[in-house]
């Protein structure tokens, strides 16, 4: 072909090699949007930088004008089901009831089971190369030899792996303590290890067998099974209790092999899986050889991940479901215990703030990826793929178009029209997102489960950190900082030093213990907890033994509210740790008032003739000489002279980032009308008067009348009634906005599930899957987000 000459010439000139087995190659998604070769459109593939571009975004390649991709595009083309069907396939039926004692293979011939696939649709992969110079699309097969050897290549090496650990859910054990002493019944029984069952019920699965004495009974009750044949609660535990609590260890039949096997401790402090590290002796007491056993059954945390695969999580919503799409109702795919931070990522992008931001500014956000960094390591870019992804309706769009295209082909086929399995689920991988938090976080790069609310602040406090990159990059304000920060004060009073001491603090979410009504009273997992009354206990009086100058006192602290926030988060502790270093969880309801939770701020505090002193640590200023080099820098990205001096004289002139932020933060303040003599002294103290408590216009126009008398703005503002917002109290009503759940006994082995309101209706976040919710289910939750009422 004529036409594949220039292609084959500017291929030579453009310096396209083969990539070698180390090459990074982003085959799978585009790395701008969640478009994959599954999308309407298919996937770019640059052939010289080996990153993926949907066809909307081409025009963010930086590679350069004369790019050549290779346009990758998947398919469905129906079949007709009545006669396509995969090759019959006939299994002789091994005869299990004497299966046991035939040779390996044999079969017997009473049953032959025969079974026909059902096939609705192939999967056609269409190859092309594409070159936006010289407008030219050629097929695969049509491509010149050398350019085709590369595609070829590209073809069939291995995709960049965003996920590199193997993902095996972990479940860390620590060794029980009593396993070094553990007693152990003298003229013990000889337990032989087959058809075993339970002494109480009699039933043959679900075994945990004594380690002490040898007694055999079912497991305890989970959250959906388990327990005794009658309903009742395990016999292995029952046993437990009623033999004084002397024999805390089992072993979980059907687990042993001959270096492991499942091990249960039911004492009071310990209460969950262990190690044994002498089980293969305490087995022998029975007369049981371990080398001789094998694994017939699966371990706890296998059963517990396939009940969280294959529970229905939508009846926590306690009404019937249905499947839901559409913009904000579109799901994240599990990478493999990644379910925190689905929901987190979730949460966070149904707020409709921070999702208009993201989506509005995403054109820039990518344009303006730092000098260094690559695009699929972006936190900024990355976040706002996905958070356009999930909220705006780009990917329904996408899903209806595939479906109407398989629709036209069956009808001009002839072929009954059947929605393909691979087209019911409207959900994208946030893989790229992972992997960027992850290069900043090693914690996240694992595939080990994490904690929901660890992942959520870590995030959140992350785009927090980045304001001013995103202000770079998008040259608008970003204030996530606002909607969710907030500030508290905690008070030390002691009375033998006469003395009230303050520290004012700045947080994103309230921890709350889950406190019943009496401190001393047993936790009761069925007792229903009220989250206003957590709220009221965080405000409490807590009496405490604290180290003044040397010398033990007894003191009691407080904490207030200095102001509330727009959104707020809170967490409820329902994990904690033993002495010993293993976790609990309490599993007891969570009842959010339907009224929703009030918030109050403290207001005017009396001291009571106590010595007040502020703990709170005061910022730093300093001098530092002129640096025309920075000068110039920061005044060619449009800031003024005046406020680039300033910053310079405030942060220092080595550092363009930091003076960015700060001429971010004070450009509201100073302004080219203001004096050179008065700029850096109106900065300072307006930044002083917020830090007291009043709002920026304010603590602007109080700056400004009185210069460098900082006494005098600070009374002016008192005699003109204006009080700092620390001493005016504030009432705030929320109401709930969306709740992440935790299912399971372990944080380490259980599920997370997020609910969410969003026009009037609540939602169902399972990952990939979304479905409707009649009401919200409270009380497994671990992290609340409120929405405050006006």
């Amino acid at each position: 072909m004529k036409e594949a000459e220039p292609l084959a010439k500017l291929a030579q000139t453009s310096g396209l090699k083969t990539p070698s087995r180390s090459t990074a190659v982003h085959k799978d998604e585009c790395i701008y949007s969640t478009d994959t070769d599954k999308s309407p459109d298919g996937i770019y593939i640059n052939l010289k930088s080996f990153e993926s571009f949907g066809k909307g975004v081409l025009h963010l390649d930086t590679s350069g004008d004369n790019a050549i991709y290779l346009h990758v595009k998947r398919v469905l083309v129906p079949v007709n089901p009545e006669v396509n069907y995969s090759e019959d396939v006939t299994l002789d039926k091994v005869d299990s009831s004497t299966a046991i004692n035939k040779e390996p293979g044999s079969t017997t011939n009473e049953t032959a089971i025969v079974y026909k696939q059902k096939k609705t649709c192939d999967e056609v992969v269409e190859y092309e190369i594409y070159c936006p110079s010289l407008g030219l699309t050629v097929p695969l097969e049509s491509a010149p030899q050398g350019l085709a050897t590369i595609c070829k290549a590209v073809i069939d090496h291995e995709a960049f792996n965003f996920n590199p650990d193997e993902f095996v859910w972990k479940d860390y054990l620590n060794e029980s303590k009593y396993a070094e002493h553990l007693i152990q019944v003298e003229a013990p029984p000889v337990i032989k290890y087959e058809n075993l069952v339970c002494d109480r019920c009699g039933a043959a699965t679900n075994l945990w067998l004594n380690l002490s004495d040898g007694y055999i009974g079912c497991g305890r009750k989970n959250y959906d099974s388990g327990g005794c044949a009658d309903g009742e609660e395990g016999a292995a535990i029952q046993h437990y209790n009623e033999t004084g609590g002397i024999y805390p260890l089992a072993v979980k039949v059907g687990t042993i092999t001959a270096t492991s096997g499942d091990v249960f401790s039911y004492a009071a402090d310990e209460d969950c899986l262990v190690t044994d590290p002498y089980l293969s002796v305490h087995l022998a007491h029975f007369g049981i050889d371990v080398s001789n056993l094998t694994k017939t059954e699966k371990t706890t945390a296998q059963l517990e991940i396939e009940k969280n695969e294959q529970h229905d999580w939508s009846e926590m919503g306690n009404g019937k479901s249905q499947v839901a799409q559409g913009p904000g109702l579109i799901g994240l795919e599990n990478l493999g215990n990644t379910c925190y931070l689905n929901s987190a990522v979730q949460v966070l992008a149904s707020v409709p703030e921070l999702a208009k931001y993201f989506v509005e500014n995403i054109e820039s956000i990518a344009t303006e990826v730092p000098e260094g960094t690559q695009p699929c390591g972006d936190v900024l870019l990355q976040f706002a793929k996905i958070v356009k992804a999930l909220t705006t309706d780009r990917v329904v769009e996408q899903q209806r178009e595939l479906l109407s295209r398989y629709r036209k082909a069956c009808e001009e086929m002839g072929i009954n029209y059947e929605e393909p399995e691979q087209l019911k689920n409207v959900a994208v991988k946030p893989s790229m997102l992972k992997y960027a938090i992850g290069r900043d976080n090693q914690r996240f790069a694992t595939g080990d489960q994490q904690d929901a609310e660890e992942f959520f602040s870590h995030l959140l406090n992350t785009l927090v950190d980045m304001e001013t990159e995103v202000k770079r990059r998008t040259k608008t304000n970003f204030k996530l900082k606002s909607f969710f920060f907030f500030k508290y004060r905690q008070y030390l009073v002691c009375e033998s030093l006469n003395k009230m001491t303050y520290n004012d603090n700045e947080m994103h979410m309230l921890c709350l213990p889950l406190i019943l009504q009496s401190e001393t009273m047993e936790l009761d997992p069925t007792v229903e907890i009220n989250l206003q009354h957590c709220v009221s206990n965080w405000e409490r009086e807590q009496e405490i033994d604290y180290i003044d100058q040397g010398k033990h006192h007894v003191g009691v602290i407080t904490n207030a509210l200095v102001t509330l926030p727009q959104y707020l988060v809170i967490k409820v502790d329902r994990f904690f740790y033993n002495m010993d270093g293993t976790s609990k969880k309490i599993v007891n309801p969570v009842v959010v008032p339907q009224e929703g939770i009030v918030l109050e701020t403290q207001g005017e505090v009396d001291h009571k003739g106590y010595i007040v002193e502020c703990n709170t640590r005061e910022p730093k200023k300093a001098k530092h000489q002129g640096n025309d080099t920075l000068l110039q820098q920061l005044m060619a990205m449009g800031f003024q002279e005046k406020l680039c001096r300033l910053a310079m004289e405030r942060e220092g002139n080595d550092n363009i980032d930091t003076c960015v932020n700060w001429i971010l933060s004070n450009m509201d303040v100073v302004s080219e009308d203001t004096p050179d003599d008065k700029a850096g002294v109106v900065a300072t103290n307006a930044s002083i008067l917020m830090d007291l408590g009043y709002p920026l216009e304010l603590a602007n126009r109080a700056a400004e009348k009185f210069g460098d008398d900082l006494a005098a703005a600070v009374d002016w503002l008192a005699t003109e009634d204006f009080a700092p917002t620390t001493q005016v109290k504030q009432k705030g009503r929320y109401k709930l906005w969306a709740v992440i759940s935790h299912i399971g006994e372990s944080i380490n082995t259980g599920h997370y599930v997020c609910h969410i309101t969003k026009h009037g209706h609540w939602y169902t976040y399972n990952d990939a899957k979304v479905l409707t919710c009649d009401s919200a289910p409270t009380n497994n939750g671990y992290l609340y987000l409120f929405s405050r009422l006006e």
